[in-house]
């Protein structure tokens, strides 16, 4: 599983990964509006929840032979970073000095 907001491993990088899984039941799971370390930033909107995250990974763990249940997907907090927090990450990733080229990458992903 891998988040589609996650600058650490860019979701093209995630899913080249995700081809070469050579298990018996390969899964690949992208996590709309999660970060890196989606087993925890992956906030749903039931209140004392697990992240959707760990809710996938236990599943998994308690049947790997089943299809993943990605139920909890639609129930995910939909959040997208704002202000100087979003841009700063992107800055020095990227090496832009230029907000709104950060702001720009950031909206194409909301």
């Amino acid at each position: 599983m891998n988040g589609l907001l996650d600058p650490q491993t860019p979701i093209g990088l995630a899913e080249l990964a995700a081809d070469r899984l050579t298990a018996a039941h390969p899964t690949f799971v992208a996590v709309p509006w999660s970060p890196h370390v989606v087993t925890f930033e992956s906030p749903v909107k039931t209140a004392d929840a697990a992240p959707c995250g760990t809710q996938l990974m236990a599943k998994f763990i308690a049947d790997p032979e089943a299809p993943v249940d990605t139920t909890c997907l639609d129930n995910e907090e939909k959040r997208a970073p704002a202000g100087d927090r979003a841009r700063r990450p992107l800055q020095l990733l990227g090496g832009s000095r230029h907000p709104r080229r950060c702001d720009s990458v950031w909206h194409s992903l909301v």
